[in-house]
């Protein structure tokens, strides 16, 4: 019986692999209330928890205002990560999407160029990638990039209970 089982899934993976549909995953977007909408980006070591517009306000009752941002419980690494462009932090998403492990906002153009975030926590580590994809659609252009990623690092409340 185990056999048959086998050579079924053998059949409908083979058949969804010829398709072209079998890698691609789900992925849902909103452009609705971005700013009270919260997500998370985790992996099985870390996680990022901000807003859907990009931002990472302040959030939590476990430790009041201060459960966004960048976790490896249980320790805070960042309080979140902002970009700018030629010297302007990036206005907030006016869209975002979530797929299998990943979220992504898009950004109003800043310089001229089209604009985009990925949040990714790989599993296994114990770190968060943020990717920001810059698009020209004009011509040639020189533009400054910037990162602000600040921390003041926090140790989660189960890891200073009786002290």
């Amino acid at each position: 019986m185990r056999i048959k089982r086998a050579i079924v899934a053998g059949v409908v993976l083979a058949a969804t692999l010829g398709s072209g549909t079998a890698w691609a995953s789900p992925e849902l977007s909103t452009k609705d209330q971005l700013k009270t909408r919260r997500y998370v980006a985790a992996g099985d070591r870390a996680y990022v928890m901000g807003f859907e517009d990009g931002r990472f306000y302040a959030q939590g009752w476990h430790v009041s205002g201060e459960m966004g941002g960048v976790w490896t419980q249980p320790l805070k690494l960042v309080d979140g990560v902002w970009f700018s462009v030629d010297g302007k932090w990036l206005d907030p998403a006016t869209k975002f999407s979530s797929g299998w492990g990943y979220t992504r906002m898009d950004f109003p153009d800043a310089s001229g160029l089209q604009i985009s975030r990925t949040d990714f926590a790989p599993d296994g580590r114990r770190a968060a990638l943020f990717g920001l994809e810059l698009r020209n659609t004009g011509g040639t252009k020189t533009v400054d990039i910037a990162v602000d990623a600040h921390s003041e690092v926090i140790f989660g409340e189960s890891s200073h209970k009786g002290t």
